[in-house]
């Protein structure tokens, strides 16, 4: 708490409050405890600092590239913040899947022993489940708000915005019938600007047309990583089909996937997911074999709650968009993967004999 007081006092120096008063108003006690009453529940007072444990993932393994992944996602987001009203920053990251019948969230219990365990190292079935894709759009301003966190740079005139927020959009797929793919999450960003509530995000202000560039930050998944020749291909079929100036995409190193932004909005999602229970996957059927039309619907009605139920969070200060996926890939507008991924195949063979040519002649020479 001490380290708390301290970085208040250099990010705000006007802001007086004591040690005692920060254990006091934080809101570090269990909702209804003799504690919360006493002091805080009920009265409207809060110091806006709130402490929380962290949960027990970690990162186990650190990779030798981490210290520039990360450089580049932070010069990404600079960027964008010197032109918010022409860049659309988009932040994503598929949450764990939710499966039926059982709980939602994965809670290990209480224990006496402080133990961490690897992030994404359980195994959840695929068949009676649905899987959220969350999206931050990056609030970027030019002007520090009032509630920002901003840092400033010793011997220079330099302020740093630490603030890393926005608008939580939620889409919800279904995890049998509907695997994340490359195409699946390019044609995702297609359904989001059709929403008419999320418009104003995609529409530069000044104009009223679409924003000239568009950044993306994500996981490094084997659908969007950067290494993969399909996404280079979609994000330049973006760039013209969209008629931008400028698409690039950026991602955190392997097994730093908790630094991604998007992370903060999962914690409301797990919060609300929890506090509702196990989602039933046979609200219509009762017996329903996986891939049959009974067991579409089941899965249908499943996510419709699912929907329901995570927009009832409530992150930035706003409840979080959730809506159903693209769903099948009739939905799609890039909708050529087969032709796509031969072409690919074809670009690939004709790069290994091109090699295999030069290594001859180098051997010859």
């Amino acid at each position: 708490m001490c380290d708390v007081k301290e970085m208040l006092n250099n990010v705000k120096p006007e802001f007086n409050i004591s040690t005692s008063c920060l254990y006091t108003y934080t809101k570090n006690y269990w909702k209804g405890s003799l504690q919360a009453k006493r002091h805080h529940h009920g009265r409207e007072v809060n110091t806006n600092v709130s402490l929380h444990k962290l949960p027990n993932t970690s990162e186990q393994i650190h990779p030798i590239n981490s210290h520039w992944t990360t450089s580049h996602v932070n010069y990404l987001v600079d960027s964008a913040a010197e032109n918010p009203n022409g860049f659309f920053l988009d932040l994503k990251d598929a949450k764990c899947v939710v499966c039926g019948d059982i709980a939602p969230v994965l809670k290990p219990g209480r224990t006496w022993r402080t133990f961490e365990t690897p992030d994404h190292s359980f195994d959840q079935s695929r068949i009676n489940a649905v899987t959220p894709m969350t999206h931050l759009f990056m609030d970027i301003k030019n002007e520090p708000q009032e509630n920002d966190a901003t840092l400033l740079i010793p011997n220079t005139d330099v302020v740093i915005n630490v603030t890393r927020t926005g608008k939580a959009v939620t889409l919800i797929n279904l995890s049998f019938s509907e695997p994340e793919t490359v195409f699946r999450v390019f044609n995702e960003l297609f359904l989001l600007m059709c929403i008419p509530s999320l418009d104003q995000f995609f529409r530069n202000p000044e104009t009223g047309k679409l924003k000239e560039m568009m950044g993306f930050v994500v996981d490094n998944g084997p659908s969007e990583a950067l290494s993969n020749l399909l996404v280079q291909m979609l994000l330049v079929r973006l760039l013209k089909f969209l008629d931008l100036d400028k698409a690039s995409q950026r991602s955190f190193a392997q097994y730093l996937s908790k630094r991604n932004f998007v992370e903060r909005v999962h914690t409301v999602e797990n919060k609300v997911l929890c506090d509702h229970g196990p989602f039933s996957s046979k609200m219509v059927h009762v017996v329903a074999p996986p891939g049959s039309k009974e067991h579409n619907e089941n899965m249908e009605c499943m996510a419709q709650d699912v929907v329901d139920c995570i927009g009832k969070g409530i992150f930035n200060k706003e409840p979080i968009k959730c809506f159903r996926g693209v769903g099948s890939e009739e939905n799609y507008i890039f909708r050529d993967e087969n032709e796509l991924k031969s072409l690919v195949c074809c670009l690939r063979k004709e790069n290994s004999r091109t090699k295999h040519r030069i290594a001859l002649f180098s051997v010859k020479s």
